[in-house]
This record gives structure tokens, C-alpha cells and sequence, in this order.
């Protein structure tokens, strides 16, 4: 697996967008024990894999195989996952990266690790709750009740920034953004913090033919833009699994060479 790693590390120099992901390889056997269920992924039983890809191209560059949480000596939280796989990548000394990151590793203490730790910025989606009492460095946005989010038009959508400072004096900012889609959505970044005007998107509605457009904050573009690539790679890998397609076995090994 080292070996592998260093390949990749050589075919390929990151860009200043990274994306991290789980992603699922497909076994139904019974030689090892850490094979995972994920109902959400397409590929739903296998090896479960942490990985680290450029989010211009979606090229694979590190990645760490979950096998159970008694198999590390460390933690094995997402903010550890995370620096885990920048220091086996050796992406520490590239200041500047921005990180893209789903509901499982987005949170408020990446965000401030990241930023002060390597000078990285950071965007992701979160999972809202209900709880009401915010305290200290908490969400200010709780999720809204089926009746109150029918009330609220597509394209509704808040934003509040939290300051903090590094430990050599140095201010930067965390921006939380919730906006209405089909679904409520939250962002969490320390990308691109300010107030969002005049950023649109696309959206299919009930009723209506053509898609029609709507207002949405700066966050849900940046986040669209830098994790699509991921999305279609994945595409891509499920239909060479199954047959319809040589694409993955053609990306696979040109990655290598």
C-alpha cells in the first residue's frame, strides 16, 4: 500500500482544491473481518476506503482503508482521518489548499485545525439539529420543522460568521450558511466568507417544464464546482464494475503511468 502511495504521489501533483470522501470497493467474501454496510453508496457491501482526490480531475491521491476502529493506534475520528491522509500525502507544507468535505467530517473544529494548523481553508456540508440553546462556538441554525420549512420558498438562505484568531494574533472568520433547497442545507467554510448576492442556480420544480432559477449563497457553488468531479468518477468506476463500461479500468491505469 506504501508503494502505491508513492506512485501516486509521483504521477500526480495536487492543485489548490482537495476532496475527501469515503468510497466503497466491492467484496462479499468472508476472509476478512472489517467489510462494511453503507446502504447510502452505490456500491452498499465492501472495503471501505478514506480517499484523498484532487478536485479539478478527481485523480485518486492517498487513501486509507478502514479496517475497524480497534485497527489504529490513534484515534479514528474524521479530524484525525483528515490529517492522517494530508501527512501521508505530503500536502503539510502546501499552504493555501482548500479542502471540500461531506455531512461526516464537516465541523466547526476542522474548519479552526485546519486554517491554524496549515494555513488550509475549508468548505463543507453539516447535518443540522433541532437543539435550540446555542452556546459558545455552536451552529446559530437549527433545522426546521417540516410545516415551517413548506413555508420557506426555495432559495431562502441565512448566513452568520464567527471570528477567531490564531495563536500568532492572525484573524479569520467561519461562516455558517443554511439555504433552502428541496431539502434544508447547511454549509460550514472558512472559502469565499462574506455576504452572497447575485450567485443563482439552476433547479428543476414541480410543475414547471424548464428548470428555473433561484437565489443560493456564494458556499453551495464552490462546494457544486469541486466536488462534481468526484461525483462523476464515481459514476464512472460503478459502471466499469458492472460491465457497462471500460472508462474505470482506462482512468485506473492511466493514473499510474
Amino acid at each position: 500500500m506504501n508503494e502505491l502511495m508513492n506512485s501516486m504521489r509521483k504521477a500526480w501533483i495536487a492543485g489548490g482544491k482537495i476532496a475527501i470522501d469515503e468510497s466503497m470497493i466491492k467484496y462479499c467474501g468472508r476472509a476478512i473481518a472489517f467489510v462494511q454496510f453503507m446502504p447510502a453508496k452505490p456500491i452498499k457491501h465492501g472495503i471501505k476506503v478514506f480517499a484523498l482526490c484532487c478536485a479539478y480531475t478527481a485523480v485518486l491521491l492517498g487513501f486509507e482503508i478502514f479496517v475497524g476502529t480497534d485497527g489504529y493506534n490513534g484515534e479514528n475520528s474524521a479530524l484525525e482521518v483528515v490529517d492522517r491522509l494530508i501527512t501521508k500525502v505530503r500536502l503539510v507544507p502546501c499552504r493555501g489548499q482548500v479542502l471540500y468535505t461531506d455531512n461526516w467530517y464537516t465541523s466547526i473544529a476542522l474548519a479552526k485545525h485546519l486554517f491554524e494548523k496549515y494555513g488550509w481553508r475549508f468548505c463543507g456540508t453539516m447535518k443540522l439539529t433541532k437543539k435550540k440553546g446555542h452556546v459558545g462556538e455552536d451552529i446559530p441554525f437549527a433545522k426546521l420543522s417540516g410545516g415551517a420549512l413548506r413555508d420557506v420558498k426555495r432559495g431562502w438562505f441565512r448566513e452568520a460568521v464567527l471570528e477567531k484568531n490564531t495563536k500568532t494574533g492572525k484573524r479569520y472568520c467561519i461562516q455558517a450558511t443554511t439555504w433552502r433547497d428541496k431539502k434544508q442545507v447547511l454549509f460550514v467554510h472558512t472559502h469565499l466568507v462574506g455576504s452572497s448576492s447575485g450567485c443563482q442556480v439552476k433547479r428543476h420544480v414541480k410543475g414547471k417544464r424548464m428548470q428555473v432559477t433561484l437565489d443560493a449563497p456564494q458556499a453551495q457553488a464552490i462546494e457544486t464546482i469541486a466536488t462534481a468531479p468526484i461525483i462523476l468518477h464515481q459514476f464512472v468506476r460503478i459502471a466499469g464494475i458492472y460491465g457497462y463500461s471500460s472508462g474505470y479500468w482506462i482512468m485506473s491505469s492511466t493514473q499510474f503511468l
